[in-house]
């Protein structure tokens, strides 16, 4: 399910500056997407993503 940076500091309890590193990495890692709609930016797994996490 896709969520939002704002979404993943509440739901981690991190700050918003680790989330986006983290966010920053696993995207360059092939392991996330941002797909951006108005002023949201949503981040969802890749199918890579979703292997590797299983959930």
């Amino acid at each position: 399910m896709p969520a939002t940076t704002t979404q993943l500091v509440r739901q981690l309890g991190l700050s918003l500056g680790a989330v986006g590193g983290h966010l920053a990495v696993l995207r360059e890692s092939g392991l996330v997407t941002r797909t951006r709609t108005g002023r949201s930016v949503h981040y969802e797994r890749t199918p890579l993503g979703e292997s590797l996490a299983g959930d």
